[in-house]
């Protein structure tokens, strides 16, 4: 905060300032009054453009000071520091380019009044931003039947089993619908195996041909609402994944994406 040429306090970080911090850690510190058109009095939020600014701590001297933090770039920590019983307000919190879930960002306050309050609000569009980061995410699918040993087919597995996967990949939506190895007069056999090439199959035929679909791990259980259940024949896990081995998580057979 200074004084402006007319001998009024002011906001030296403030609506239309551009900063970047550059390589390294970078923080951001500022002592903050409401921005104001001259003329009016109106008060404005206080709008930034940050970049490489990893964290940012503001001390509010002034009643309804509201930080627009939406062109405030990938900032890690934003904190409330000495803030008076008014409190810090943030609205349009995004992720950016940087950043990949809501839980890499951290708020804080510190020494402040006791009455002051910090309330954070988040860009709607910017709670599941995977940003560049696509690796490691899948569908796991465990499929087996919990049936007692003379119920179960060993010969047929996938006989009686319906299986329906739907996600998102690329900007693009996939649903399986139904998937049920008796149902394709032949075509695909009533085996893990089968299932796997059927789902395959499927995956290509609506434009994700380049998502694998392989096994996995071998399972004696499967965990349902009801808790761990042991199988009474042993299934097979598939995945299906894409070239980069970008994964999404599910469960019932076993596949990734």
């Amino acid at each position: 905060m200074q004084q402006n040429q007319n001998g009024a306090n002011v906001n030296s970080f403030s609506t239309g300032d551009t900063i970047d911090g550059g390589q390294g850690t970078d923080t951001v510190v500022a002592t903050l009054i409401n921005d104001r058109i001259v003329e009016s009095g109106t008060k404005l939020d206080v709008n930034v453009k940050t970049t490489n600014v990893e964290n940012a701590r503001f001390e509010v001297l002034d009643e309804g000071v509201v930080v627009d933090a939406g062109n405030m770039d990938s900032v890690k920590q934003y904190w409330s520091v000495n803030s008076d019983d008014s409190g810090l307000r943030l609205e349009d919190v995004r992720l950016g380019s940087k950043l990949s879930v809501t839980k890499d960002i951290t708020f804080g306050m510190k020494d402040v009044d006791s009455e002051s309050d910090l309330i954070a609000m988040f860009d709607s569009a910017s709670l599941k931003n995977a940003g560049t980061n696509t690796s490691n995410s899948q569908i796991l699918i465990e499929v087996g039947y919990e049936d007692k040993p003379s119920d179960v087919d060993n010969t047929n597995p996938t006989k009686d089993l319906f299986l329906k996967i739907s996600f998102s990949h690329g900007g693009k939506a996939f649903d399986s619908g139904f998937l049920n190895t008796s149902k394709t007069a032949g075509a695909f056999p009533d085996t893990y195996a089968g299932l796997r090439d059927l789902l395959k199959s499927t995956l290509t035929a609506q434009g994700f041909g380049s998502l694998v679909v392989e096994f996995g791990n071998d399972l004696t259980s499967v965990t349902t609402g009801a808790g761990i259940k042991p199988l009474q024949v042993t299934a097979k896990q598939n995945l299906h994944q894409r070239p980069g081995r970008q994964r999404i998580q599910r469960r019932d057979l076993v596949c990734w994406c």
